[in-house]
């Protein structure tokens, strides 16, 4: 039974052809090691626009502010239920005007190439959502994954997110 909710962000910055990841601290609760994007937890007074709440994670764990940051969009909303607790994630994409990176308690940020990323230990869910960014970046949509289990290996199921009145144009 779920009787909790959790609201969280994340970010992806491009810079070039390489991104910024982050390797979280040993001492965190939730993937300590493992590498992610940046982001973290939604606060209460920031339901309202999930994008301030991701542009003050980036601002705390890295000194970016948003005129450092360019085409920054929500391009995935991540939905995952993790014992009664249901994770909500809005993930967004973004490219940096420099790579000039501040300090964090949360772990240590390094820009790393792109044909490098999936060298790194992370998440499932990072991990289905760079994979599947990659290979869809180029369209504009925004996507919403599920995840599940099958054969006791995680799995992600991807769906665009549209308005269900909104026509189909043809490509």
């Amino acid at each position: 039974m779920i009787n909790k909710l959790r609201i969280m962000t994340t970010a992806y910055l491009f810079n070039e052809d390489e991104i910024l990841l982050m390797q979280r601290s040993m001492d965190k609760k939730l993937a300590p090691g493992m590498w992610s994007g940046i982001g973290g937890h939604v606060e209460a007074n920031e339901h309202e626009n999930i994008k301030t709440s991701c542009l003050r994670e980036i601002q705390e764990e890295t000194g970016l502010t948003a005129e450092h940051i360019l085409s920054f969009k929500l391009r995935y909303i991540i939905l995952r239920q993790k014992d009664n607790e249901l994770r909500q994630q809005y993930i967004y994409f973004g490219q940096t005007t420099t790579k000039h990176v501040g300090e964090t308690r949360e772990g240590k940020l390094h820009w790393i190439p792109r044909q490098c990323i999936f060298n790194r230990e992370m998440t499932e869910s990072n991990r289905f959502t760079l994979q599947h960014y990659l290979e869809n970046h180029s369209t504009q949509h925004v996507w919403v994954g599920v995840m599940g289990e099958r054969d006791s290996k995680a799995i992600i199921s991807w769906m665009q997110m549209r308005d269900w009145e909104e026509p189909v144009l043809a490509q």
